[in-house]
């Protein structure tokens, strides 16, 4: 069985203020039906370190496999009727996500696996994404989900952990981009049916530029499976093909929005 929500969630994030104003709230990151970006998933690379005024060398990432992902209405999927409180959908043509965007940050209500046909609504959102954000903020959310796969039954249960733990300068295949902030993602489900429990432990990396709101610049992924038993490790990189619309501005100028 392989495990929507680690593709969904990464589809559904982030943008960010500067190293001069680092808090996120939603009026500085909200994106909008019709917004879209296309990225290649690459091979996965270390992380880099955390810390204040970070440089991180990513110019020789490698190219792969290009995927778009689309903002949507929740009503165009059709699938509005389990997701009532949505206010946004993601579509990357693999997984359509769910999400409701609000003043107190982004709860990921679930998703749809369009090539399995398997549903998971989050009986209990999960928090991916608290206001205010800023260097060094962190929060923890339990979330979880009674949903059906392969004609079984599945209760999820799940704990994620997400900490804003750098910011500095990003070095892109493309040229420099300045003013990014990370955030460090960590994720444990297990998901219990008849036939026995999976697991799924996600570490992931986002890289996350004001202004550009489609998504993150950069994402790196690791997550390690437990299939009754059977282990196994997902890795991959995730980067945005176009730069954003600037690059390489002053940080000591930087005042919080790009145009």
């Amino acid at each position: 069985m392989k495990d929507l929500s680690a593709l969904a969630t990464a589809t559904l994030l982030l943008a960010a203020s500067n190293s001069t104003s680092q808090t996120l709230d939603q009026g500085n990151f909200t994106p909008s039906v019709g917004d879209s970006y296309n990225c290649y998933v690459a091979p996965h690379v270390a992380p880099g370190t955390a810390g204040a005024n970070q440089t991180w060398n990513f110019s020789a990432l490698a190219t792969g496999a290009e995927i778009s992902v689309n903002y949507v209405t929740p009503a165009s999927t059709g699938f509005a009727s389990t997701f009532p409180n949505a206010s946004l959908s993601s579509n990357d043509g693999t997984t359509i996500g769910f999400m409701l965007i609000s003043s107190d940050g982004w709860d990921n209500l679930g998703a749809y696996g369009i090539g399995s046909g398997t549903l998971i609504p989050y009986q209990n959102p999960q928090r991916v994404l608290s206001y205010p954000c800023s260097f060094n903020t962190s929060w923890t959310d339990d979330f979880s989900s009674n949903y059906s796969a392969g004609g079984m039954n599945v209760v999820r249960t799940g704990t994620m952990t997400c900490t804003a733990d750098a910011y500095g300068t990003l070095e892109m295949p493309y040229g420099t981009v300045t003013n990014v902030l990370r955030i460090h993602m960590q994720e444990s489900i297990v998901d219990v049916m008849d036939i026995g429990t999976f697991t799924f432990t996600s570490d992931n990396y986002l890289y996350i530029k004001p202004g550009n709101s489609a998504g993150p610049i950069l994402g790196i992924y690791h997550m390690d499976i437990d299939q009754m038993g059977v282990p196994s490790v997902q890795q991959r990189s995730m980067w945005q093909i176009a730069a954003p619309s600037s690059i390489g501005e002053s940080q000591a100028d930087a005042i919080g929005i790009d145009l």
